[in-house]
């Protein structure tokens, strides 16, 4: 097998959060996300994403929105093994705020308010406190693309996938103030692990993708 893993960033992050992330020999593709098309569905957009994979039975890891992806991606080709990070498993594993959001409709509203209120605000919710993570985070937020913001929310609410992989593994932190823990089931606990632990406890995270690693390979 080759060393090689897909990665999918999540949707308040990009390809950046990865950078402390030490998978010794391991070769990480970073699958950017594509402009969506109006009205996409979910499931037609992750056909255009594993478009992009061209390693048969690909082992892929998803951060937060990118682990529902790479789930839907996974219903799609044939995949060895998937990573979640921050992540969910299904739509039951979704905070209530969630689905109350998709109810009520108020997500349509969030993401250029959320926008303008900035990086305060997006600090805490992943969990992130060292001036560098601060600045980097700005920088994410500065190449925002608000219209996909807006078209990946609308999915994210209106997610209903109970497809659980049989090959899965998921990685999650217990102070995660986004997707709490108390509704996830089954995963690796990081002690103090907030939203964004892939990057500001990038070596915990790792030992246990490597760990999978290996088990997997």
């Amino acid at each position: 097998m080759d060393k090689v893993l897909y990665i999918i960033s999540g949707l308040g992050a990009d390809y950046r959060v990865f950078k402390k992330l030490d998978l010794h020999d391991w070769t990480l593709i970073h699958l950017k996300w594509i402009k969506p098309e109006k009205d996409e569905k979910i499931e037609d957009y992750a056909h255009r994403m594993a478009a992009f994979i061209t390693h048969p039975d690909p082992i892929i890891l998803g951060l937060s929105f990118g682990g529902m992806m790479a789930i839907e991606i996974s219903k799609i080709i044939p995949t060895w093994h998937i990573i979640l990070v921050s992540s969910v498993k299904t739509y039951h594993e979704l905070p209530p705020f969630i689905a109350t959001a998709g109810k009520l409709g108020l997500h349509k509203f969030a993401v250029k308010p959320f926008f303008k209120v900035g990086a305060p605000m997006l600090y805490q919710v992943m969990g992130i406190s060292l001036d560098e993570d601060k600045r980097l985070m700005d920088e994410i937020i500065a190449d925002a693309d608000l219209e996909f913001y807006n078209w990946a929310i609308d999915k994210i609410v209106y997610w209903k996938s109970e497809f659980v992989p049989t090959n899965i593994t998921h990685i999650h932190g217990r102070n995660d103030k986004l997707m709490a823990c108390k509704y996830i089931h089954d995963f690796k606990e990081v002690e103090n692990g907030g939203h964004l632990m892939v990057l500001n406890k990038a070596e915990e995270v790792g030992k246990i993708i490597l760990n999978t690693l290996e088990a997997i390979s």
